[in-house]
């Protein structure tokens, strides 16, 4: 017969443990998001548990234009994941609109201001940073992000940056392929791979 576990006389490393396995496994960024949230509305033990581990609030999705103010995210950021390593994805959200005479993507888009408030605030820790993805659909915010990388003197120290990469459409592939930037102003970073840093991802 089945017996009722008494889970919350568990040590808090246990429990902690336990909660970062509800999360990890799910790839999709809203199952990531809400599975997190719901920990904390459990009980009040299990909302200080999650609340205190950086581990479990460390993978941060910014995801289209609406939602708080990025600023507001950011510092939310800054005090939930302490001195854990961080990977932070970029990503706009598409909303198609199939009125009118054709399909429409009529989603609010990350635009040029949002990058540079995320971008600003990741050049104060660069330590922290273990993971960087960015798939933007304005184009002056995804040349802002490459330019940002190629001349910003502070993003040459990256020593737990593992990976980075930035989604191109067909025709900003066109256009890098021909003469791509040096990223970090062509100096090696030592986890990421390849060595010859070619974050592109074409289309």
């Amino acid at each position: 017969a089945w017996k009722a576990f008494p889970i919350n006389q568990l040590p808090t490393e246990i429990l902690s443990y336990i909660f970062r396995l509800i999360v990890r496994p799910r790839s999709h960024r809203q199952d990531i998001d809400e599975n997190r949230l719901r920990l904390t509305w459990v009980c009040r033990r299990w909302r200080n548990v999650a609340l205190r581990d950086p581990l479990l609030w460390n993978i941060i999705y910014f995801h289209g234009a609406s939602g708080p103010t990025w600023s507001k995210s950011m510092n939310f950021v800054q005090q939930r994941t302490g001195q854990a390593l961080v990977e932070v994805h970029v990503a706009d959200e598409q909303e198609w609109d199939d009125d009118g005479p054709g399909r429409r993507d009529v989603a609010k888009k990350i635009s040029y201001q949002h990058v540079g408030i995320l971008l600003s605030a990741l050049s104060k820790n660069t330590s922290k940073i273990r993971a960087l993805t960015f798939k933007l659909d304005d184009k002056d915010a995804l040349r802002h992000t490459i330019s940002h990388f190629c001349s910003n003197r502070c993003y040459r120290n990256l020593p737990n940056l593992e990976l980075l990469k930035i989604h191109l459409s067909p025709a900003d592939a066109l256009e890098r392929s021909a003469r791509p930037p040096p990223f970090f102003g062509g100096k090696p970073i030592p986890k990421l791979s390849p060595p010859a840093m070619n974050p592109y991802v074409k289309p």
